[in-house]
Formats: C-alpha cells, sequence, structure tokens
C-alpha cells in the first residue's frame, strides 16, 4: 500500500492520472505516503477505497471506519462517496478530469442499494427541499436506511426531509445555510464519530444554531457479523434511526 501510492504519486509527476483502488483498512498503513508523497507534493491522484464502512463478514480488523477521518486531517483533499454505480461514475469522472490533489472515492463492500434508481444523482449533494421541522443528513450507503426511516416517520406524522451528502469533503456551505432552517438536524454517519463529518458540521453549526443538532455514528470497534447485523448493533439500521428520531422529538417537546 505505502508502495502503491508513492508510485502512484510518481505517475502523476509524470502526466499519468493514476486511480489506486484499496481497502479502506489497508489504506491506513500507507498515511504518511498520502500525506507527504501526494499532499505535499500536491500531486493529483485518485483512491478508490473499497470496503468503506462496515464490512460484514470481512472481520473486525477490516471495518473501513477510518478512512474519513484520518483522510480529512489531509490539505489538498477531495472525498467522495456515491450510493451506486452511475454515480461513482460521476465522481471518478470529476475526480480524474476536474478535481485537483487527492481525490478519495469511497464505495462499500457488496452491490449498489435496491431502490438507487430512486435517488436523485449528483456529485455534490441531493436535497429534497420540503421544508419539514427535521433535517436528516447522510451519505453513502446507508442512505438506504434514512429514506425508509424518512417513509415511517411521514405515515406517523411526521415530516422528515433529507439531506444527502455524495462530496463529503470539503462540503458545500450550501449545507450549513440548509440545516440552519430546521428545529431539528439529526445525521446519520457509517463511519467513526472522532474525526467524523457529521462532528465537523457539528462544530460549525455551533457557533449560530438556534435548532437542535444531533449525530449518530460509531465510537467502538465492530466487531464480525452480518452487515445487516452490525449496522443494527451500532444503531444505523432503519429502526433504530426511527427511534432516535422519536427521541430527539421527545426530548425536544420537555426543553
Amino acid at each position: 500500500e505505502q508502495h502503491a501510492v508513492t508510485f502512484s504519486a510518481g505517475l502523476s509527476k509524470m502526466g499519468y492520472l493514476p486511480v489506486f483502488c484499496v481497502y479502506s483498512s489497508f489504506l491506513q498503513r500507507a498515511y504518511d505516503q498520502v500525506l507527504h508523497d501526494v499532499s505535499i507534493e500536491n500531486t493529483h491522484m485518485v483512491l478508490g477505497i473499497d470496503r468503506a464502512g462496515i464490512v460484514g463478514e470481512d472481520g473486525e480488523t477490516h471495518q473501513g471506519l477510518f478512512d474519513v477521518p484520518f483522510l480529512t486531517t489531509i490539505p489538498n483533499l477531495t472525498l467522495y462517496s456515491p450510493l451506486g454505480y452511475k454515480e461513482m461514475n460521476l465522481c471518478l469522472n470529476k475526480g480524474l478530469y476536474e478535481d485537483n490533489g487527492i481525490v478519495g472515492i469511497r464505495y462499500p463492500r457488496g452491490s449498489e442499494p435496491d431502490d438507487v434508481a430512486s435517488y436523485d444523482i449528483s456529485t455534490d449533494f441531493s436535497y429534497s427541499g420540503e421544508k419539514g421541522e427535521i433535517l436528516l443528513i447522510t451519505y453513502g450507503r446507508i442512505s438506504s436506511n434514512v429514506h425508509k426511516a424518512k417513509k415511517n416517520l411521514n405515515e406517523k406524522g411526521i415530516n422528515c426531509d433529507i439531506l444527502r451528502l455524495i462530496k463529503i469533503f470539503p462540503y458545500n456551505n450550501e449545507i450549513v445555510d440548509i440545516a440552519q432552517q430546521y428545529d431539528y438536524v439529526v445525521f446519520f454517519e457509517e463511519s467513526m464519530q472522532n474525526g467524523s463529518i457529521s462532528q465537523k458540521l457539528g462544530s460549525v453549526l455551533s457557533n449560530d444554531f438556534v435548532g437542535r443538532y444531533y449525530s449518530k455514528a460509531i465510537n467502538s470497534f465492530v466487531q464480525h457479523a452480518s452487515t445487516y447485523s452490525a449496522l443494527k448493533n451500532v444503531g444505523l439500521d432503519s429502526e433504530s434511526m426511527i427511534n432516535m428520531v422519536l427521541q430527539v422529538i421527545k426530548n425536544g417537546n420537555k426543553a
């Protein structure tokens, strides 16, 4: 992994457009090379970050939960988390031919969600814009679970909007303006909490946001289990999301 990143940097200096595909957990080994050989040198390459997020039966050591926190500490880096194949193609094209510096494109183990055709395709963000009182923010694979949660909550008479990030870092500042319009903002993220996108957004919103902000990410190592079971265990399945939003509203009404 270390050699592949440095080799890619060398190819970039020679005028090539290198794409290095690597498991998220294995990319941890090449942090130094990404920082020194690519970022400082301001070379252009694409990282195809496979197994991003929970990996199910691949096991505890292979969970791709640290790439977002450690990559977003590095200057000159753009990070995407597309939902399906078509969106991935768009992000790859943009990363190769429009972006500069290091570009990371995250994708999970497995195939795209069954409901992917129902989503707006973008390389930036997608926003439902129906102006409910609650905004649900997310990205990547668990967007499907967030949409299922939204549908259930709507049936309960709770109006939620969804803001789905595709370019997750640096994120478009317009999402801050959108979030500030809501009474409640809940960010669901398949990443470690410390250093996460939800933590970064929460820090920005803390300056003058008058609503209530919550985030649900991961705070511990995730043990071997099926992807569904692991997501449920960390509270990122649709049922857990529904329960969290209901609790958020309940707590808000008590205030």
